[in-house]
């Protein structure tokens, strides 16, 4: 499913494209796996839109921009209301002419850009396409070493089993840890600058390194420089062989796999419990069937209620306020952010009194925006108010939109907005929808959809998820619910690489259904 992670505009400016490109930033840093495409992506907006402000006559008054994430592609659409310009013949570069652009121009947005379009209008839209990579699932080694024919030697024999990169001292190994995830450093002694006794030193001093797999390799057959109290997994003199070295390496990441499946089982039980929902299966008019599933690897999808007076019609009534999170990081840190959120989400519910899914998410949005500690991460939210009279409303935030089943298809209902946290003062739109008898809606978290391994597979699991989503409308909701989970399980890979969660809405027909 598409879902849109950003949505803003601003008066047009040089400013605001600075700003638009530091939401971009902060957002593409959370997901994408390679910095090289980052890069890309932050230059062709920036260079499009400066164009834009700059060049566009007459000029444009409002610049907006929205970041669209689906199965297979990231999006970035930029608009105006400046007048037409000729974005559309820009000219293709060959790989000597990037060179000589010095990496700036107009024209390398055809050479680092999978797709551009642009559509002239009352408002001109112009489309930034790139396609989503994963990772290869091979775990990432990083070598320490300044000898350069070691460094070869060494990535060679690791490159059929692992992602590998290099670096010639301890100053260049801590800059790239900045940038990418490593699952175990394989370090050299002695080294200029920044030798690896002290490379050690500095990651025991970064509590989020100190448990990085590290493995020691020297020269120094008698051992006599090690310092052993700096803690290290393993200690591997020259020359090494390639046997030897596999064998160790996968030793150590076996032990250091074992403790953290230990310690975020753990975990995950203790805070797992503490996000378990306590919705009501009927609600007035309407009834309710909920399933989900854990990933057990760190973050954490949530779905809270309140219940609130409301006015309508001047009488007062009752309405439930419904809230589901999806935590979008995959770490152990990320399911402590879910319970902090939940939390905070609980008491903001409990001494709402509106019933407003809009002003619940702008208020998350506000405390995320202010917090040092909630800022940490990004998360997106779906927000949905059932009122008498099988009215809904829902507002989303960077959440895939809701969907309407009905007895021949899916539709999804526009509700999108920008992910809670980027933006002071945001506001999100709401959208009304009444439901009929024989219809039903589905909030649920990207999970349900996105599990699969690989684009083919993710868009497999999309389709037979949206098929058993029809093919149960005439089935108990809960039961409902639980069937559709079973075939999430039997098609989202084992294990699922990320939560599941799924809630389904319909009004009461007070007709017993069927379980099967």
């Amino acid at each position: 499913m598409d879902k849109c992670l950003i949505n803003d505009t601003r008066p047009a400016s040089l400013e605001a494209v600075r700003d638009m490109r530091q939401l971009l930033q902060r957002v593409l840093t959370q997901q994408l796996q390679h910095p090289q495409q980052l890069q890309r992506m932050l230059l062709c907006f920036s260079e499009l839109a400066t164009n834009i402000v700059r060049h566009s006559a007459p000029p444009a008054r409002a610049i907006g921009v929205q970041l669209w994430l689906s199965n297979h592609q990231w999006q970035i659409h930029i608009t105006d209301d400046g007048g037409s310009w000729q974005a559309c013949d820009i000219v293709p570069l060959d790989e000597h002419e990037v060179s000589a652009t010095g990496g700036r121009g107009l024209s390398l947005i055809t050479h680092y850009c999978d797709n551009y379009q642009y559509i002239a209008g009352k408002l001109n839209l112009s489309k930034l396409q790139w396609p989503r990579v994963f990772s290869q699932n091979k775990p990432h080694v990083l070598i320490v070493e300044d000898d350069s024919s070691q460094q070869r030697l060494l990535r060679a024999y690791l490159k059929d089993e692992y992602q590998v990169d290099c670096v010639s001292d301890g100053e260049q190994a801590l800059a790239l840890l900045d940038r990418l995830p490593i699952d175990l450093i394989l370090s050299d002694v002695n080294m200029p600058k920044m030798n690896g006794l002290t490379l050690r030193e500095r990651l025991n001093q970064a509590g989020n390194r100190r448990l990085i797999p590290f493995i020691f390799i020297t020269q120094d057959t008698k051992r006599t420089s090690m310092n052993y109290s700096l803690g290290f997994d393993d200690l591997l003199t020259k020359p090494v062989t390639k046997s030897q070295l596999l064998q160790t390496i996968t030793r150590v990441l076996s032990r250091s796999a074992q403790v953290y499946t230990s310690v975020n089982e753990h975990i995950n039980q203790q805070i797992s419990r503490s996000l378990l929902p306590n919705l009501p299966s009927h609600f007035q008019d309407w009834s309710l069937g909920y399933a989900s599933r854990s990933a057990g690897s760190g973050g954490g999808d949530f779905v809270l209620c309140q219940r609130h007076d409301c006015v309508k019609d001047e009488a007062k009534d009752e309405a439930l306020s419904v809230l589901l999170v999806d935590i979008m990081e995959h770490n152990i840190e990320a399911k402590f952010f879910s319970y902090a959120y939940a939390g905070y989400m609980r008491g903001l519910l409990s001494h709402k009194q509106q019933a407003s899914p809009s002003a619940l998410l702008a208020a998350i949005s506000n405390a995320a925006y202010q917090d040092s500690m909630l800022s940490q991460t990004l998360m997106t939210c779906c927000a949905c108010t059932l009122f008498a009279n099988h009215t809904l409303l829902f507002s989303c935030a960077g959440h895939p939109p809701p969907l309407l089943i009905t007895e021949s298809e899916l539709i999804p209902i526009p509700s999108q907005g920008t992910l809670p946290g980027l933006i002071a003062d945001i506001h999100f739109s709401e959208h009304k929808l009444q439901l009929h008898q024989g219809q039903r809606v589905a909030l649920y978290t990207d999970g349900l959809f996105e599990s699969g391994g690989s684009i083919e597979r993710r868009q497999s699991l999309e389709t037979i998820i949206k098929k058993r989503l029809v093919d149960t409308l005439s089935m108990d909701i809960q039961a409902a619910a639980e069937s559709c989970m079973q075939t999430f399980d039997r098609h989202g890979g084992v294990p699922a690489r990320d939560d599941a969660l799924l809630l389904l809405i319909e009004p009461n027909s007070g007709v017993t259904k069927n379980v099967n």
